[in-house]
């Protein structure tokens, strides 16, 4: 199959997606807004409510374009098997509340630990639900490889990254390189299990690979790769019994 299977009504469809979704997201990412800028909130809502904020193009672009489509993505937030999509999720937070997170707020580290996992999973389910929920859904037609490009381009634009002054042309396209590789490797994950949340959590591995600030600022290296090896190790299991589980239930 080539690029050109691909009807133009999806491709302006697709275009629209990446206006909404790097307008909505952008206008946070690049600290547009005063009041977003100088949010202080207690209990650690701060980082609840920017991570929302700044993850909220995608999943509000893809649910206002399969809206006005009258569509339905065959990729889910819970997939094909709703009980290893949620123990999926679970896995990491309960991972980051053990280890706790160190603060600067006075919040007991389990505790922001939990807030850290929360945080960081809803940011990932907010794209997986862009990224693979719709745009994959969209480009199903395509070869895998020219699939992966393709989003991994779109999903690139979206994060803006070329606007920043500490960035070159070496470490952009060191990015773009990492998030069609991500894109690979995260699609083939949608494609086998259909679920959102299986997707965000592969999605959440390079967050926690690629030095996230959040985690930086928050958990020693080695507590990372504890967390990065238990996930990894946990969710490949449950990916690879994915179909088996399906069978049961039927």
């Amino acid at each position: 199959m080539h690029i050109m299977t691909v009807k133009n009504q999806t491709w302006f469809h697709i275009l629209i997606y990446l206006i909404i979704a790097t307008t909505l997201s952008g206008v946070f990412r690049l600290g547009l807004f005063d009041w977003y800028n100088e949010m202080t909130l207690p209990f650690g809502l701060t980082i609840v409510i920017k991570s929302v904020l700044e993850g909220v193009g995608p999943i509000t672009a893809a649910t206002i374009m399969l809206t006005t489509m009258k569509k339905k993505s065959d990729i889910t937030f819970l997939g094909l098997n709703k009980a290893k999509s949620f123990i999926m999720v679970i896995i990491p937070i309960l991972l980051f509340t053990f280890f706790g997170a160190s603060n600067d707020q006075n919040i007991n580290k389990h505790s922001y630990g939990f807030i850290v996992g929360i945080c960081l999973t809803v940011y990932a389910i907010f794209e997986e639900y862009g990224w693979r929920g719709f745009l994959q859904n969209e480009l199903a037609n395509l070869q895998p490889l020219l699939r992966s490009f393709i989003i991994g381009l779109f999903w690139y634009l979206w994060h803006l990254s070329f606007l920043s002054n500490n960035t070159s042309i070496l470490d952009e396209l060191k990015f773009f390189g990492i998030l069609v590789f991500a894109s690979w490797g995260i699609g083939a994950i949608a494609e086998k299990t259909k679920s959102v949340f299986a997707s965000a959590c592969f999605h959440l591995l390079g967050s926690i690979l690629t030095f996230s600030p959040l985690l930086s600022n928050s958990f020693d290296n080695q507590s990372r790769y504890i967390i990065f090896g238990i996930c990894l190790f946990s969710w490949i299991i449950v990916v690879n019994t994915w179909e088996k589980s399906i069978i049961k239930q039927k």
